[in-house]
């Protein structure tokens, strides 16, 4: 048989081509040749995947099932990586390889961080991978087959069966194709099969919300299932990388580093605490980064965490954003809540004298919008805490466990409980879970033999649920946290507990009252809590602004003075002086207010509102009468130019003071610095500026720069109050100047505004003086008498009189001015205007003939204890009636200054 085997190949070798290609001769041993090389490649495939998955295996512990992995039945040694073979003690010994998959890094943060990190349940997907060995194994195998050119019958025996007919007979190409295509589909279900067995066989993780345990924590041999601080070698440089990038503010990367954490890893159980940690940098690195919004949402989201300083943090932190924002109630009822939580712990932490600081903060802000004061302090800044920064691995694992165990969480009490500790003074253990705050309040209240009254606070209100553990607090402590933090306000008294309700209050000054109250008495508590907090000269100038706010002037005043006096290097030491001095300037001590003031200069030299100071001391000193020390006090400022600001506003004040002086030359220079120094655009200023620059332009008869300067005030946008005194002072300068044409415009103008009685009356009074100065006197008479009935005012009465009287008197009617002004005297105020219509009168009497009235008249105004500044024009009327009586001797007195003695007395 053999024989016939070796003639058949011959003559098969015979048949091939001469051109060495290797195709047979027979088309169905080339067939049967193909179809057996493709079912061996299969196989050699199917065997790949089979070892390739056991290339996927989980690492295990040597006698341990993975917690996530079914367990599989051992097999027989096989070979390659996965093989288990028995060592010299009989025990099997596994050897675990890391899967490639695992190997590949994670799939890189989402360039939009905040994104990513909203989705931290997402599980991470790798690609299947086959190793290349095998796959070359596979290649190598395949072309074997290909360069086969004849199956022996070694190859095609096993196959006869299927490829022959019942009678041996081969059967045809086409037969046989079918068969094959019908065993390739099978084998193609087989191996997708597999595949999809070693998919859903292989560990993934769990992807929910509540297992994201991706922290890299790894177990110590005998762990008690808590995951620690402790990381796995190969991410241990992920944490501290993560710390540092924190601590250097490079947010951005810091968020991704944590996020590497916050994966899930299968196997590897963490608690919920250190979850709340990695989140909680998040959040601080959002927070750091400007992104508020979504650090406010990670924060709330960890408010409730297991561990109390987390929790106060994450609390004091939201606290912080409601500030912000302007929710100051909800602040502090945050805040109180974050306190409550560092109650609960043995470890006491400065981030709870910030809660009770961020208390009376919140509390002094709300009041102060109450009251609609000005915050004249500078707070400091409040930025985002960590306190948990740069701890090491122990220090930090022992402040996130300290008081863990919650009333809600662990201990299961659903009622009230309440301890009494040993020691001076009553303090207690209070431990409460969803129960209501009337049941609380009443089981602290009957431990402390005291009282419960509730003030304006509704059912609702008192049967809120508190989750509260107080580890050893006194009563008034206990009471504050836990109305504090539902957002109510305890107040004590000797043996009753008072609770309000700021949002049942009736009015809004009962709940700015309330508040305000409540604001001084947490102030206090800090005071008595922190003595040595570098906060308490802030606090004690809160407590002022609080009492000055509320009219408490001499108070504040007081409050301000302890700063001063305990606290002389505190920042808020100067500015409490300042207040002192305003103080006591709104209660008309201006001697008192320059003191202080004076004290500022000298021992704050360096104080940053020096100018301030230096301004407020000018215009106390203006006010008070002290011009010429004003006036050194404006000048030294401008010359030490500080700002220019500083410099504009002493120009200004100079210039008042010296025109007060009637020195106008000179404060007309100042003046006109200050208005040369503005700017295009300051219109307010220039308003104030150029008035009184025209003011002074026209005391020294300049009257064509007043002029200019009344019309540079129109042009700087006054506001209509403004605007009609400059228009009547404008008119009564042109009227003078003689340029009636422009007067008459200006009074029209003047006269379509909305103008008050008085500036009526003085309106019609320059339009009959410009009658007059045009030489129509009978026209100012008729408007005159005419619109003097419609002025009821006895004064602006009598002025309309004696406009009349002297427009009588230009159409040289002296007895109709006589009567006209005789009635009208009587009615007017004291006054230079009165002094001047007394001397008018007089000059009328002697133009009738009644010189003795006359004599009478001036004498009256001559011997007045008030000096006259009209005087000298008396005793001219007065020397002009004796010389109409040829008595020449008293007329001579009178022309020489000296009132001649009345004719009784020179009888005598």
């Amino acid at each position: 048989m053999a024989e016939n085997k070796s003639k058949s190949d011959a003559a098969d070798r015979q048949k091939m081509p001469a051109d060495g290609s290797g195709a047979s001769a027979d088309p169905l041993a080339d067939i049967l040749a193909a179809q057996q090389a493709e079912l061996e490649s299969r196989d050699h495939k199917k065997k790949g995947l089979k070892t390739s998955q056991g290339a996927d295996a989980p690492e295990v512990v040597a006698g341990q099932q993975p917690a996530d992995e079914p367990e599989q039945p051992q097999s027989e040694s096989v070979g390659g990586d996965g093989d288990k073979k028995p060592d010299a003690t009989g025990q099997a010994e596994t050897q675990s390889v890391e899967p490639e998959a695992a190997e590949t890094p994670r799939d890189a943060v989402d360039a939009n961080e905040d994104d990513a990190l909203e989705n931290e349940e997402a599980i991470e997907q790798a690609d299947e991978k086959t190793p290349d060995s095998q796959e070359t194994a596979i290649d190598e195998e395949n072309e074997d087959v290909s360069v086969q050119s004849e199956p022996s019958e070694s190859d095609v025996a096993p196959l006869s069966p299927v490829l022959t007919e019942a009678g041996g007979r081969p059967i045809t190409a086409k037969r046989t194709s079918s068969w094959v295509a019908l065993l390739l589909l099978l084998n193609t279900f087989l191996v997708a099969f597999l595949v999809a067995a070693v998919l859903v066989l292989r560990p993934r993780g769990d992807s929910s919300p509540s297992n994201a345990t991706g922290a890299t924590i790894q177990r110590s041999a005998g762990s008690n299932g808590k995951g620690d601080i402790s990381v796995r070698p190969d991410r241990e440089a992920s944490w501290k990388r993560a710390e540092t990038l924190f601590a250097q503010e490079r947010f951005s990367e810091a968020i991704g580093e944590y996020s590497l954490l916050l994966r899930p890893r299968r196997g590897e159980p963490v608690s919920k605490v250190l979850l709340d940690l990695f989140r909680l940098r998040i959040a601080g690195s959002k927070m750091g980064m400007g992104n508020k919004l979504q650090a406010y949402r990670t924060l709330k989201e960890i408010a409730a965490s297991p561990s109390p300083v987390i929790r106060a943090v994450a609390n004091y932190n939201l606290a912080l954003a409601d500030i912000s924002d302007g929710y100051y109630l909800r602040a502090r009822q945050k805040a109180y809540v974050a306190s409550a939580a560092l109650a609960s712990m043995e470890t006491s932490l400065k981030l709870e004298a910030d809660c009770d600081f961020l208390v009376a903060y919140a509390l002094t802000r709300k009041v102060r919008n109450y009251y609609g004061g000005q915050d004249a302090m500078v707070w400091p800044e409040l930025k985002y805490v960590t306190p948990l920064a740069g701890m090491d691995e122990s220090a930090l694992r022992r402040i996130v466990e300290d008081g863990k165990l919650l009333p809600r969480e662990e201990s299961g009490v659903t009622d009230v409980e309440i301890t009494a500790h040993p020691g001076p003074g009553k303090r207690w253990g209070l431990l409460s879970s969803g129960a209501p705050l009337e049941q609380v309040l009443h089981a602290l209240a009957s431990n402390a033999q005291r009282g419960v009254r509730w003030a304006s606070v509704s059912e609702l209100a008192r049967n809120v649920p508190v989750n509260v553990w107080l580890r050893n607090v006194p009563t008034q402590r206990a009471g504050e946290l836990t109305c504090g933090s539902v957002g109510l306000v305890a107040r004590f008294t000797w043996d009753e507990i008072v609770v309000h309700d700021a949002r049942s209050a009736e009015t809004m000054y009962e709940q700015r009252d309330l508040l305000a109250g409540e604001a001084v008495s947490a102030w206090r508590r800090f005071f008595l809590r922190v003595p040595d907090d570098p906060r308490v000269p802030v606090g004690h100038f809160a407590r002022a602004s609080l009492l000055e706010w509320s009219g408490d002037l001499i108070g504040a005043m007081r409050e301000y003075r302890i700063i001063t006096r305990r606290f002389k290097r505190s920042p808020v030491a100067p500015r409490s002086l300042l207040q002192c001095a305003m103080i006591r300037h709104k209660l008309r001590d201006n001697i008192g207010a320059r003191n202080d003031l004076l004290e500022l200069l000298d021992g704050y030299p360096d104080y940053p509102l020096s100018d301030e100071v230096y301004l407020r001391l000018g215009r106390f000193n203006m006010e008070g009468g002290f011009l010429d020390d004003a006036i050194r006090v404006y000048t030294k400022l401008y010359f030490l130019n500080m700002s220019a600001k500083s410099r504009l506003a002493a120009a200004l004040g100079a210039g008042k003071c010296l025109l007060k002086q009637g020195k106008f030359k000179e404060a007309s220079k100042w003046l006109s610095l200050h208005v040369s120094a503005l700017g295009s655009k300051e219109y307010a200023k220039m308003v104030e500026a150029y008035t009184l620059l025209a003011q002074s332009e026209a005391a020294q008869g300049n009257l064509s720069g007043a002029a200019g300067a009344y019309r540079r005030v129109l042009a700087s946008r006054p506001t209509s109050v403004q605007r009609k005194l400059v228009l009547i002072e404008l008119a009564s300068l042109q009227i003078q100047r003689k340029e009636f044409v422009a007067a008459a415009d200006v009074l029209g103008s003047l006269e379509r505004e909305d103008l008050s009685k008085r500036q009526k009356c003085r309106a019609v009074c320059m339009r009959a003086d410009l009658y007059r100065r045009m030489g129509i006197p009978m026209k100012a008479v008729s408007l005159l008498s005419e619109v003097r009935r419609n002025f009821r005012d006895p004064n602006l009465h009598a002025k309309i009189g004696v406009e009349l009287a002297r427009s009588y008197a230009e159409m040289k009617q002296w007895v109709y001015a006589s009567q006209v002004l005789s009635d009208a005297l009587p009615k007017m105020e004291p006054g230079v205007e009165a002094e001047r219509a007394q001397c008018d009168l007089a000059e009328y009497y002697l133009k009738i003939g009644k010189t003795d009235q006359a004599i009478a008249l001036m004498r009256e105004l001559v011997e007045s204890p008030e000096k006259s500044v009209l005087n000298r024009r008396a005793l001219q009327i007065v020397g002009s009636a004796y010389l109409q009586q040829k008595d020449y001797t008293n007329a001579a007195l009178a022309l020489s200054g000296e009132m001649p003695d009345p004719p009784g007395n020179r009888n005598e």
